[in-house]
């Protein structure tokens, strides 16, 4: 039991990793809190997908996908570049680290979850994925207002929001592929409202 307790002593850190996001009372969140809401989201659409996928194996996946960031830390998505090796790396090595305090079949069921997110190549993965994605989307609609995207990289996240740059990870889903469109649309009115001209970040029209 006491293997138990060191690694959720480490995995605990999730709770106060923050993230770029903010939550609606004007905090960032945690790592741990988008975890748990991509969890809520893979609830709210797992019996609409058209691709059928084990919803049990996918909270899995959902609950270890991340653990590697209690020790390497969150790297905010406008700071990272699709290879990024550096992150690759430092993530495996904070995966093997945490999962070295447990019994050997248990590292390996934890690892072997991990690695499939990463790899995302089953239907559950690239669900989980999606979810990721969809769920930092939604995420950062909840602020009351999205002005506070400008401290980061505007080029960036306004763009990945209008013109579905991250379309890929859930194009072959009908149903997330309409809920990206209604972040998308949201977004646009949020613009608006708080008088930023969000044509002037579209590339194409959604």
């Amino acid at each position: 039991m006491k293997d138990f307790f060191e690694f959720l002593k480490i995995a605990e850190k999730l709770k106060s990793e923050k993230r770029a996001n903010k939550l609606s009372n004007g905090e960032y969140e945690s790592v741990a809190s988008h975890s748990w809401m991509m969890g809520l989201f893979a609830l709210l659409f797992h019996n609409k997908l058209e691709n059928k996928i084990d919803i049990g194996r996918v909270l899995q996946i959902i609950l270890v996908h991340d653990l590697a960031e209690s020790i390497a830390g969150d790297i905010p998505i406008h700071e990272q570049c699709a290879e990024d090796k550096c992150k690759i790396d430092a993530e495996k090595a904070a995966i093997d680290k945490i999962t070295s305090l447990l019994s050997s079949e248990k590292k390996q069921e934890i690892l072997s979850l991990w690695q499939e997110y990463e790899d995302n190549k089953t239907p559950e993965a690239k669900f989980a994925k999606a979810c990721d994605k969809l769920e930092a989307l939604a995420q950062s609609l909840m602020f009351n207002n999205v002005g506070y995207w400008r401290d980061y990289d505007p080029d960036f996240y306004y763009d990945c929001a209008l013109n579905e740059r991250r379309e890929n990870f859930w194009a072959h889903e009908p149903i997330l592929k309409e809920f990206s469109k209604l972040m998308c649309d949201i977004t646009k009115a949020r613009m608006e409202s708080e008088g930023i001209d969000y044509k002037k970040y579209m590339r194409q029209e959604s």
